[in-house]
């Protein structure tokens, strides 16, 4: 997935929103002229993919997926 390596930063010891990944990929799919997906088929494809995705309190996270801007703030304080 070509969004994965343009948007985001892989480690083992992060957890992404998926509603803001979804939000990023679709924002991402509009401005090449693609077709965003629904939230659903978007955690079907990162579970293809081998990413875990999980809830903890009601939010949905994906284990090691992050946007490269949030990997910025989390690389600068840890």
């Amino acid at each position: 997935m070509r969004w994965l390596d343009s948007a985001c930063a892989l480690h083992p010891r992060v957890f992404g929103g998926v509603v803001a990944l979804h939000n990023a990929f679709c924002e991402w799919e509009i401005a090449r002229n693609g077709v965003p997906c629904h939230q659903k088929t978007f955690e079907r494809l990162l579970t293809e993919l081998g990413f875990l995705i999980g809830e903890i309190k009601g939010t949905p996270l994906v284990s090691g997926l992050i946007l490269k801007d949030d990997a910025s703030t989390f690389s600068s304080t840890h």
